[in-house]
């Protein structure tokens, strides 16, 4: 509870819990702080043990690894989190938030992800893709460490740059949002127009308005997005308010609702490939053209949001027009029994995504299966191989539910070396997003009232808290 719930250390000496248990099972002895905190460390030697054995014995490795700084202390971190595949899953593992004690350099981020990986068992052969966002410092670092090949950007980070300046660009749009946000900003620091704004709905539970963050366009999406469900209620309180902003005229409605309907595409993808329980890898090259072609079919009425609309198609192109060309990507989309060639747009990347595979072919041991019925020539291996490739592509894709490292397991007797290739594409993560969301654990745990915390201890207790309950059953 206390690790996985990012409790204090002591809180079964608080009186609160104490008097609970006391209640509860009055001959049960509640452990203290020293006793907690020892149970903690045989956890992580056990359990941590055995990861690194998985680790070890992995088919392949995705990494994901991002920089944070510690507000209480002013202490920098470098996030590892560890995704492979395991009984037919993705297993997701963080295994290290390493102090920072050095200028964050390409060679020193470099030393720190080597020594974490040789800490863990991991080998460098195994590691399929080390996902990144864009900074120079890291990229450079993998490129050193794994091979640029393995390096790849955080999807997440290079779409949201779409609409964070396409929305800074575009002056008009900008007013807008302003327009908005000053509304919100009074409804927040004023408990009389709070009040009225909550006797204006008729809910039994009253909706709030959501103030956004300039840094993150999809907190402004959200701004908005509340904003027009509340723009009766907000309307009706902002006439009887004296000193009240300016409501937005009938004509501004109406294209803040148009802006919404050309951006919602980038929320939805935005949420979706943040996954990191499911396949997420084989859905970027879908969801760009897809985004592109959603894009297209709009037809704002105002010009503003004609505008609008170009830009983000304009700025979507120029980030993305080269993304079917990134071999992780095109393998494990080519790879994906949902998609295969469905979404490619280009003939030669998708040729070339299939001759990368063909080479792959090449690479794995042969297993005790039919499929290695050709004399052992570089000319038949290679037909062979073709011919493998062939009758995969060649079967209808399935439906968008189904599993696909489910599916490639029950093919596996028809596909053996496919299926190897395919469940060590279809488990490397788009986004970086898990080593973010580790940093929004530890800064939970690094509160006020935790700002002591080592950070070996923090490490520990990040390790832990991102294993399965299952896996905590694994020692007593």
């Amino acid at each position: 509870m206390i690790v996985k719930d990012n409790m204090p250390l002591n809180s079964t000496d608080k009186p609160g819990l104490k008097y609970f248990m006391k209640t509860a099972i009055p001959l049960y002895n509640i452990p203290g702080r020293n006793k907690i905190t020892s149970l903690i460390d045989v956890k992580y030697d056990y359990l941590s043990g055995v990861t690194k054995e998985k680790l070890r014995t992995a088919l392949s490795i995705t990494l994901t690894t991002d920089v944070w700084t510690e507000t209480m202390n002013t202490i920098g971190y470098l996030g590892l989190t560890v995704h492979f595949p395991s009984d037919g899953k993705i297993s997701s593992i963080t295994i290290g938030v390493v102090e920072l004690d050095e200028r964050h350099t390409a060679t020193y981020l470099g030393e720190m992800l080597l020594t974490t990986c040789t800490e863990w068992n991991i080998q460098l052969s195994k590691v399929s893709a080390v996902v990144t966002d864009n900074a120079a410092n890291i990229c450079r670092a993998v490129y050193d460490v794994f091979g640029k090949e393995k390096q790849l950007s955080c999807f997440a980070h290079t779409l949201n740059l779409v609409p964070n300046i396409v929305l800074e660009e575009s002056s008009n749009v900008k007013g807008l949002i302003y327009k908005v946000k000053n509304i919100v900003t009074f409804f927040k620091q004023s408990v009389v127009a709070a009040d009225e704004l909550r006797k204006a709905q008729s809910t039994n539970v009253p909706l709030k308005l959501l103030q956004d963050v300039s840094t993150r366009w999809n907190s402004t999406f959200y701004m908005l997005e509340k904003f027009l469900i509340l723009i009766e209620s907000v309307s009706s309180s902002l006439i009887k308010l004296p000193k009240s902003p300016e409501m937005l005229t009938a004509f501004e409605v109406a294209t803040l609702s148009e802006i919404m309907k050309i951006l919602k595409p980038f929320e939805l993808i935005s949420k979706e490939v943040c996954g990191q329980k499911y396949v997420t890898c084989s859905k970027v090259i879908p969801m760009v053209n897809a985004l592109l072609h959603e894009l297209e079919t709009l037809n704002p009425e105002s010009d503003l949001g004609k505008n609008l609309k170009m830009k983000l198609i304009n700025e979507l192109q120029k980030r993305f027009h080269n993304i079917e060309f990134n071999p992780i990507l095109s393998i494990a989309t080519i790879l994906d029994p949902r998609f295969k060639r469905l979404h490619f747009g280009k003939a030669l990347a998708c040729s070339d995504a299939i001759q990368r595979i063909n080479q792959l072919l090449v690479k794995v041991p042969n297993p005790d299966s039919n499929e290695n019925v050709v004399p052992n020539t570089d000319i038949n291996k290679n037909k062979n191989y073709d011919i493998w490739i062939s009758a995969d592509l060649n079967l209808n894709v399935v439906d968008i539910e189904t599993d696909s490292l489910e599916y490639w397991e029950k093919n596996r007797h028809c596909f053996p070396k496919l299926t190897e290739i395919a469940i060590k594409y279809l488990c490397i993560v788009a986004t970086s997003v898990p080593c973010e969301r580790i940093f929004s654990c530890a800064g939970n745990i690094m509160d006020q009232n935790r700002n002591r915390t080592l950070p070996e201890r923090l490490s520990k207790l990040l390790f832990l808290n991102s294993l399965q309950f299952s896996e905590w059953q694994l020692i007593n």
